[in-house]
């Protein structure tokens, strides 16, 4: 499955040591392709530098890995596309429907509401119950 990863769970991970959101960004790495956009990785640096700097090598390293493949998020959107409340999320989503990313994972109120069957919305909580928890 191609997995679009947004930035409060890439900050979470690595930001926040999280040792759930850790050990599913690896998993996803491994078991299926792992997605970002300059715009998420941009605002993952920005998040970090303010908020936990002591964290950004960890987060520098992520980033300068070949664990989640960038999205060019400059496209040309097509008609009909779904439209998010947050211009900065739009570029997200319209990057993962041209790419044809199966599931976005987020936290983020604006990706929550909407309704669309594809890609999937989901947060991580649900991602582990529904695909990580078969494997363990």
């Amino acid at each position: 499955m191609k997995i679009l990863l947004d930035t409060n769970v890439l900050y979470s991970a690595f930001a926040k040591n999280s040792s759930g959101m850790t050990s599913m960004v690896w998993w996803i790495s491994l078991e299926h392709e792992a997605f970002i956009t300059p715009y998420i990785a941009d605002e993952l640096l920005k998040n970090t530098w303010r908020k936990e700097p002591q964290t950004l090598p960890a987060v520098i390293a992520f980033l300068e890995s070949s664990i989640a493949r960038m999205l060019d998020d400059e496209i040309v959107v097509v008609d009909g596309s779904p439209q998010i409340s947050d211009p900065d999320d739009q570029t997200i989503l319209d990057a993962a429907i041209f790419y044809d990313v199966d599931i976005i994972i987020s936290g983020d109120k604006h990706f929550r509401k909407l309704m669309i069957q594809r890609p999937r919305i989901m947060t991580a909580t649900q991602f582990r119950k529904e695909f990580m928890s078969k494997n363990e």
